[in-house]
């Protein structure tokens, strides 16, 4: 969420432009950076480069901590619409979460401090390290940035 809601808001959303972008982390340890509809993609990348950096540097205050941790805890615990019980109750049965382990989920959640997240910040700096870019978009934004990524048309408007 800080991550998120803090650093990618400000410096891809606010400063670069973007309508949005985020980063998102799955139970497996898979982690994901995104954007969307962004004018400015090498810089986007850039920033997402310097993440793990940001988070190894990160000191909130004591009340916008508390804020991403409500945050957080929220999102495992949404009130949800039937269908969207089901997909999240199917999600967990495939995944092997048992209702133990999202309980300590949570309750880790609700205990996080700034602290704990510093020693993350090697694995996010790695990962975004990897470069593995996936981008859809702008057919001109791509073929200019210097990522050197191939475009390839998926519309077939050649």
């Amino acid at each position: 969420r800080a991550l998120s809601y803090d650093y990618l808001w400000t410096e891809v959303r606010v400063k670069g432009g973007a309508y949005g972008a985020g980063f998102q982390t799955t139970r497996t340890g898979s982690m994901r950076f995104y954007s969307y509809r962004d004018p400015h993609l090498d810089e986007t990348l850039g920033r997402f480069r310097s993440a793990g950096a940001w988070l190894e540097a990160f000191e909130p205050e004591e009340d916008q901590m508390d804020g991403y941790v409500v945050s957080t805890v929220a999102s495992l615990d949404a009130p949800l619409k039937p269908r969207e019980i089901a997909r999240r109750q199917d999600g967990r049965f495939f995944a092997r979460v048992s209702e133990e382990e999202h309980a300590k989920t949570r309750t880790e959640a609700v205990a996080t401090r700034a602290a704990d997240l510093h020693p993350l910040a090697s694995n996010v700096a790695e990962a975004a390290a990897q470069n593995l870019v996936c981008v859809f978009g702008n057919k001109e934004i791509i073929e200019s940035s210097h990522a050197d990524l191939k475009v390839i048309d998926l519309l077939n408007e050649k």
